[in-house]
């Protein structure tokens, strides 16, 4: 290979790696950009979340506002059967949910370490305590930050 041809192929090479480091710097620039823009989301998104989350909670719901009077709920228990219904209702099927939930659950009460659930029959209120215990008390452990009785009765 003569002299000349040498000298362009190093010269080549110079130029294919100055344009690799520049496209490596862009490259970590971008990324940089990507984690920030990231960031600033995250940020929004903890700030906005909770109140999308109430406010379809309250106004909008997950299958069951505007279907459910949660004014029958004593005011005592009535924010924990919402939070109740909206986490219940993320975990299982909308039948079971509309039938064993928002079609059997007619008032609450809650005292310090109690929580009675009122079911609209003897049949409702059994199904409640064998299929869905568990996860009522899981959800309403949650919601309180503490562990309370659970008792389910027929309404009155």
């Amino acid at each position: 290979m003569a002299e000349t041809e040498w000298k362009a192929i190093w010269q080549e090479l110079e130029s294919l790696k100055r344009e690799n480091k520049y496209l490596r710097n862009l490259l970590d620039v971008t990324l940089d950009k990507v984690v920030e823009i990231e960031r600033r989301i995250n940020r929004v998104e903890e700030k906005v979340n909770p109140g999308l989350e109430l406010y379809y909670r309250e106004y909008k719901g997950i299958g069951y506002a505007g279907k459910y009077n949660f004014e029958q709920i004593d005011e005592s228990a009535r924010e924990l059967i919402k939070n109740l219904f909206y986490e219940a209702a993320k975990k299982i099927s909308s039948p079971s949910f509309e039938t064993w939930f928002t079609g059997t659950i007619t008032d609450a009460r809650l005292t310090e370490d109690l929580l009675i659930i009122y079911a609209n029959n003897d049949f409702g209120r059994d199904w409640l305590e064998t299929k869905y215990s568990d996860l009522i008390h899981e959800i309403v452990a949650k919601f309180l930050q503490r562990e309370v009785q659970i008792q389910f009765v027929k309404d009155r």
